[in-house]
């Protein structure tokens, strides 16, 4: 069982009008005389669905792999990827590498949050981005595929918009490069640390909230009229206050900070063993940022 709460802004309304000369452009794809580069073909194919959903701005996060870890090759395999989308069509408003981690350390997500799609997808939309743009690296008899997914950033979800596959001949340097992490998953919290028990599993009981205030919208959030869910590991303890707090997915403008600091102020019943001891336990919280 998940304990959520959720935190509201009352009286804020969005009404968003916004004019588009998309269905007027022409979509133009790259000189054929450079298709012959492993991305650009998958480049052209994504640049052509985003320009038939009359769209333009795409963000290109870190491709993930191999195995669920950033290594150096995903940056390397990133940055091809965005020059290739870039010049598959110019209309394409591309964000930039550099103000993207700019825009990623003001949100404090570190190297290890490129791990988590949905942590990433907030941060998209937050940006106001119409496209996210993954990738997943995987090594089969030698050879490097990378899956390409380009996705609609939502509200309570994201639309999957298409795919693309890229296979890469390995070098030397690119198999040097697969192996030298910049973010492994164990840099991730660990629901199954044997160190606490899980709530709810082999004959301990969940924790109560009993007194739970509603997190704060942070200014930034409020300004954006950004909304969302942090998820959050901790550990309530038997006198009933939740310790060792992280975000196992994040939201940016500052409300995975505002969500940690309101469970810090909760107050639990706390988790029983089967005596009835209380005990510590590994919870999982929801905290929900909300805009009506």
């Amino acid at each position: 069982m998940k304990i959520r709460a959720v935190a509201i802004v009352a009286g804020l309304f969005l009404i968003a009008f916004a004019a588009t000369d998309a269905r007027a452009r022409q979509f133009e794809p790259k000189d054929a005389r450079n298709q012959g580069h492993e991305f650009d073909r998958a480049a052209t194919e994504i640049a052509k669905a985003i320009h038939d959903a009359n769209l333009k701005k795409v963000v290109v996060f870190d491709f993930v792999g191999p195995g669920k870890n950033l290594t150096e090759l995903g940056p390397i395999f990133t940055s091809e990827f965005r020059n290739a989308l870039t010049s598959a069509d110019r209309h394409i408003e591309v964000e930039d590498p550099t103000t993207l981690q700019r825009k990623m350390n003001e949100s404090d997500y570190g190297p290890e949050h490129s791990l988590d799609d949905d942590s990433l997808l907030a941060l998209a939309a937050y940006l106001h981005m119409d496209v996210a743009v993954f990738g997943t690296i995987t090594q089969q008899n030698g050879e490097f595929q990378i899956a390409l997914r380009a996705m609609r950033p939502g509200k309570n979800n994201a639309h999957p918009m298409t795919t693309e596959n890229v296979v890469v001949a390995p070098t030397d340097l690119i198999n040097k490069m697969s192996k030298t992490y910049i973010a492994r998953a164990s840099d991730r919290p660990d629901l199954n640390d044997p160190t606490y028990p899980v709530s709810g599993k082999n004959g301990y009981s969940f924790p109560r909230c009993t007194y739970c205030p509603p997190a704060e919208f942070s200014e930034a959030a409020r300004t954006a009229k950004f909304q969302g869910t942090v998820t959050l590991v901790c550990v309530v303890t038997p006198e009933g206050r939740a310790t060792d707090i992280h975000a196992l997915n994040k939201l940016p403008g500052g409300l995975t900070q505002k969500a940690i600091e309101a469970v810090q102020r909760w107050e639990f019943q706390p988790a029983t063993d089967s005596s009835g001891n209380p005990v510590a336990v590994r919870q999982v919280i929801e905290v929900t940022f909300h805009l009506y």
